[in-house]
């Protein structure tokens, strides 16, 4: 069904069928579930570390189902074509439901090589080096990794204990969020089954309820979860007019990803995840194992 452009856009003809795509785009970007579709059970990390501990570690055996989306993708492929790419937002709505149908494909080849192949075109490679870039992301972390390294080993860096229970942090980052928000509700519950120590939807902040936490952890989380994730979804949904500005498209990851990360060991996990991560087509188990002791020597355990 047709939607007629609003008076901001005037007469405009070529404003019509944009909002109509925009509406669409909306409905079967909503079934386009990324991290929904490759989240692991919490169990498998409570086993690998008891195996961890015990001196017997073992790689993590993620299920590998992919999910078929042929009939979001029939969909994205005819908004995509009806779409004026010389029109600024003609251009913008096919931009959007291109990452929707990279992602949607990227989903249909969990456990498959393709699954890579359209994960670098969504959210890129650790050692490409744009054009605003001095040096690629790879060597990035490397040089701050040998900076921090330098700091820890001279013992200038204070230790920062995880010591917070979740309810404790909750209730903390409730009322420290509350001032912000005062035109939405916008909760923070505990959930023990998230993979991640938080989440953040428009509505609400999840908090792992079986996890500890540090101060640092406390401006952190406000700053990336409530103050961008949440914040950017509400500014687009307050807007009246183009309903995708309400959803968090799949092109918009690595911008949302970067800001309001302040923690100096998330930037540590983020450093030794980069090189880690240079071939990303590399499956082979002792690549897995590598980066598996990666991160977990940046969190902490031997």
């Amino acid at each position: 069904m047709a939607v007629t452009a609003p008076a901001l856009f005037g007469h405009d003809p070529a404003f019509e069928p944009m909002l109509t795509c925009d509406r669409a785009l909306g409905g079967v970007g909503r079934k386009i579930r990324v991290l929904n579709a490759i989240a692991w059970p919490v169990e498998l990390e409570e086993r690998f570390l008891q195996g961890w501990r015990a001196g017997n570690p073992a790689l993590p055996q993620p299920a590998t189902m992919p999910v078929p989306l042929d009939a979001e993708i029939a969909t994205l492929d005819t908004l995509m074509r009806g779409l004026d790419r010389g029109h600024p937002i003609g251009n913008w709505l096919y931009k959007s439901a291109w990452s929707y149908r990279v992602a949607a494909r990227m989903l249909g080849q969990i456990g498959q090589p393709g699954f890579t192949r359209c994960s670098v075109l969504l959210y890129g490679r650790p050692d490409t080096q744009y054009r605003n870039q001095v040096v690629n992301n790879a060597d990035a972390a490397r040089q701050m990794l040998a900076i921090t390294d330098d700091l820890i080993d001279r013992e200038l860096l204070t230790p920062v204990p995880c010591d917070i229970p979740a309810d404790v942090f909750a209730q903390r980052l409730r009322e420290k969020i509350a001032p912000f928000f005062v035109h939405d509700e916008v909760e923070v519950v505990l959930d023990p089954s998230l993979a991640s120590k938080a989440t953040a939807s428009s509505s609400r902040v999840r908090i792992r309820a079986t996890a500890m936490f540090s101060e640092e952890d406390l401006e952190q989380l406000t700053q990336h979860e409530a103050y961008i994730h949440t914040a950017t979804l509400l500014n687009g949904k307050h807007q009246p007019h183009l309903r995708t500005l309400g959803l968090g498209a799949p092109r918009t990851t690595r911008t949302q990803e970067g800001p309001g990360d302040v923690r100096r060991d998330h930037h540590r996990r983020h450093g030794y995840r980069a090189p880690a991560a240079r071939g990303p087509a590399r499956a082979d188990g002792a690549g897995r194992a590598g980066r598996r002791r990666l991160h977990r020597r940046v969190q902490g355990f031997p």
